[in-house]
């Protein structure tokens, strides 16, 4: 990364079939809204406010109704200048691909049924927060942790699991909508993972990490 320290916020495991810790721990259910948010509430959330509740409700947001979510994904264009993305009181961001990301994005979700909300799981939470703090001290943004750890090894730390899961990194952004529009956006990505791994129907469990 040439030196240069990057303000890694958020490290997010979705997965099929949450890890179990000591054998006996559960999943913490978290209440969502799955109201509008509208644009002039945007950027208002600082730092502080940021936590794995106010991201989950955000990606529980998205998965009760991709296509309201698309709706107010749709009043995000006025960010946009150009390739620059401008959220409000958030650090600007060189977008690879403008508002072509942007569109792909509303159109996928106006066309996907409403799904199921995650829940938070500890020992997907665990193996985040032990890999964000990883990236954090060893200037590093990257799937691979600096022991060479993959996403698999930091979660069979705490435990086992069944099924597929993704991992996603988000930086600079410290506000929860934006985090969560970016990825779903995906803007770079030609496999658009990030986005695909949010609206997996048979996801169920969801690990949270913040810092920095």
């Amino acid at each position: 990364m040439n030196g240069i320290r990057h303000a890694l916020r958020a490290v997010i495991l979705v997965g099929l079939t949450a890890i179990t810790v000591n054998s006996l721990a559960k999943p913490e259910a978290i209440a969502f809204e799955a109201g509008p948010v509208s644009p002039s509430s945007l950027g208002i959330a600082q730092a502080s406010s940021i936590s794995s509740g106010t991201i989950l409700r955000e990606i529980n947001r998205l998965r009760s109704n991709p296509a309201a979510y698309a709706d107010w994904l749709e009043t995000t264009r006025s960010y946009y200048d150009g390739a620059v993305l401008s959220w409000p009181r958030q650090p600007r961001i060189q977008t690879q691909e403008g508002t072509y990301a942007l569109d792909e994005a509303i159109a996928i979700l106006r066309q996907t049924p409403s799904l199921p909300p995650l829940e938070l799981s500890d020992g997907l939470t665990r193996a985040a927060d032990d890999h964000v703090k990883d990236l954090l001290e060893n200037n590093r943004f990257s799937t691979a942790g600096s022991d060479g750890s993959t996403s698999e090894n930091r979660i069979e730390r705490y435990g086992f699991y069944e099924g597929d899961f993704q991992e996603l990194l988000s930086q600079d952004l410290a506000d929860p909508v934006a985090i969560v529009m970016g990825l779903v956006v995906n803007d770079g990505n030609s496999t658009r993972s990030y986005r695909q791994a949010l609206l997996k129907a048979d996801f169920r469990y969801i690990g949270i990490a913040i810092r920095g």
